[in-house]
């Protein structure tokens, strides 16, 4: 398929017809008229080990822009780890402003919101994840 936005060539891509349902996704490209800052939050990052076990905190900090001169929707999606060996423990200890949806199981924070003209809003996800200290996780 060849896709266009505004009249403007953006690209190609494949569509599977035997996946195809008569609504599917296209993720066309970044949009600067809404501008989108993810930064981690170091002053609340943090490792400490206790006995067997090391406990790692992260926290993220999402920024929106809203760049047009009118309102616009917006679904943001933040991802979180999670973890498959019953040995390492993940929790999400703050999520800010509550998401409208959380799915524990794909770890997936999802926001639907709309931002008027100008508007700039914040997103956070914090979480830790507990594990033995012989082991080692990857992220």
């Amino acid at each position: 398929a060849t896709v266009t936005f505004n009249n403007t060539f953006i690209g190609k891509t494949r569509i599977n017809p035997n996946t195809a349902d008569s609504l599917f996704t296209v993720t066309l490209a970044t949009d600067p008229r809404v501008s989108v800052k993810r930064e981690k939050q170091k002053q609340f990052c943090d490792t400490k080990h206790v006995g067997n076990t090391t406990t790692t905190t992260e926290s993220y900090l999402i920024t929106v822009k809203n760049n047009q001169n009118k309102q616009v929707k917006l679904t943001l999606k933040e991802q979180y780890p999670i973890s498959a060996d019953k040995d390492i423990e993940v929790k999400v200890t703050e999520i800010k402003p509550a998401a409208t949806y959380n799915k524990t199981g794909i770890g997936v924070v999802t926001w639907e919101t709309e931002l008027k003209e100008g508007e700039t809003r914040t997103f956070s996800v914090t979480y830790s994840v507990k594990y033995p200290k012989d082991k080692s996780i990857s992220w």
